[in-house]
């Protein structure tokens, strides 16, 4: 879990010299009822009852200092309050748009989630996180 296969390869194209990149500004999590891929296949998000992607802003306020390898939210992040049903939530998703868009990262909630009519689903502080790690 962790980075799409584009954002491994523009971190490496930047480490080794091949190509600059600028990040996005702006990356909106999402939630998956199935279990995404590296290049963001398989992403099966919650279709109406209320369900949007979350802006989030792409600074030092929203994200932890990298530690361990590891960066994480800096706030609670919370959806609105299901309006439908949303299914079974066992992944997160982060795209640089609202809908659609470029695929960025990925990760698995430690305990998947059905989501009824009235529930919220949030994030508490530290709980997203995002790794970087060797094999």
């Amino acid at each position: 879990m962790g980075f799409s296969t584009a954002n491994k390869n523009a971190v490496l194209n930047k480490l080794f010299g091949a190509a600059n990149f600028t990040p996005s500004a702006t990356l909106y999590l999402g939630l998956s009822t199935t279990l995404p891929t590296d290049v963001g296949a398989n992403v099966s998000e919650p279709s109406g009852g209320g369900y949007v992607r979350i802006a989030i802003t792409n600074d030092g306020t929203h994200w932890s200092a990298a530690s361990a390898g590891e960066k994480s939210n800096a706030l609670d992040i919370i959806f609105a309050a299901a309006s439908g049903l949303w299914g079974t939530i066992g992944w997160w998703v982060l795209y640089d748009a609202a809908s659609g868009g470029v695929f960025q990262h990925w990760g698995v909630l430690q305990t998947p989630r059905t989501i009824d009519i009235g529930d919220v689903f949030r994030f508490m502080t530290g709980d997203l996180a995002i790794q970087l790690r060797s094999e």
